[in-house]
């Protein structure tokens, strides 16, 4: 919410507000990167189909790998929760990280032993 209780429309949405909002394990992700764990495999014709989850925010990462050769093909796609990513801001400049960074980095103090 901002202001007088309305929701905050997705243009006037800041890395701040977004970060605020965010739990910190989708912070610790956007600092450190996923934490890839195997999820599923299956043969799918000339292919595996692998899929990865993270143990921290449940994203899950779908990659197609040949099965003679083990190159990946077709990409890499992804399947983010619902509230991962942050409308109208779109790709994170080095400030906005350096923002999640700070977030991250204040919840690792508290944890660091």
């Amino acid at each position: 919410m901002h202001g007088g209780g309305r929701a905050v429309p997705a243009q006037e949405i800041t890395i701040k507000a977004a970060v605020a909002q965010m739990p910190v394990e989708y912070t610790h992700c956007r600092d450190y990167g996923h934490g890839w764990q195997p999820h599923d495999v299956r043969e799918v014709g000339r292919h595996y189909e692998r899929t990865q989850r993270c143990h921290r925010c449940s994203t899950q990462r779908h990659q197609y790998i040949n099965r003679k050769t083990g190159r990946l093909e077709g990409g890499t796609s992804y399947t983010y929760p619902d509230d991962y990513l942050i409308k109208g801001l779109g790709w994170f400049s080095a400030d906005d990280r350096g923002a999640v960074r700070l977030v991250s980095i204040k919840d690792d103090m508290g944890k660091a032993s």
